[in-house]
């Protein structure tokens, strides 16, 4: 495993590297990629638990119910841009383009999980100050990986020929609407 996830560390400036791990769907593959997207999963979500309780902002009165609440709003914005892009894949003949651009947005959140988990636990186990300072980082980072799959997806239209209109609709409802959806959802819970 040591080897493979330093194949997927490689995939966010590797292209050909990425492109070869989309092609390649062996047991053992799939198992990493499941536990890697597994611990991004767990990881954002106890972020953003943490990020909530840093700035006063309670869902409950309970840490593991603003845990779950956080994890199932995640997972449900994970699985609404999953059905989206595949529909949109279907409704415009670019599945391959979609296959790939899923792939590549899936590498990046494992990295970004890697990533976050050393940093989540700084936030946890430290001093306020330190902890503020890692949770900007942390949003920072979900800020940066979020324009580079943005990137990354134009790379992948422009490379398969899609038409610029499907680009600005791809960026409009599939990057950019689940992050403004999920913010006013947290904040009308409050």
């Amino acid at each position: 495993y040591k080897n493979f996830i330093s194949q997927v560390v490689t995939t966010m400036v590797n292209y050909q590297l990425a492109e070869k791990m989309l092609r390649e769907k062996n047991i053992i593959v799939r198992r990493a990629f499941f536990i890697l997207n597994l611990n991004f999963i767990l990881i954002l979500s106890l972020f953003l638990l943490t990020a909530t309780v840093f700035w006063e902002f309670r869902i409950t009165e309970r840490f593991i119910y603003d845990y779950l609440i956080i994890l199932g709003i995640v997972v449900g914005i994970i699985i609404a841009r999953l059905i989206s892009l595949y529909i949109t894949g279907l409704l415009f003949g670019t599945m391959r383009a979609i296959t790939e651009h899923i792939h590549i947005s899936f590498l990046v959140n494992k990295n970004l999980g890697l990533i976050m988990l050393p940093i989540v636990f700084i936030i946890l186990y430290t001093s306020d100050r330190i902890s503020e300072v890692a949770i900007y980082i942390c949003a920072g980072m979900l800020v940066i990986a979020t324009f580079y799959k943005i990137f990354r997806g134009f790379q992948i239209i422009i490379r398969n020929g899609v038409l610029i209109f499907y680009a600005f609709l791809y960026l409009c409802t599939l990057e950019l609407l689940p992050l403004v959806l999920s913010s006013k959802l947290i904040i009308s819970l409050r």
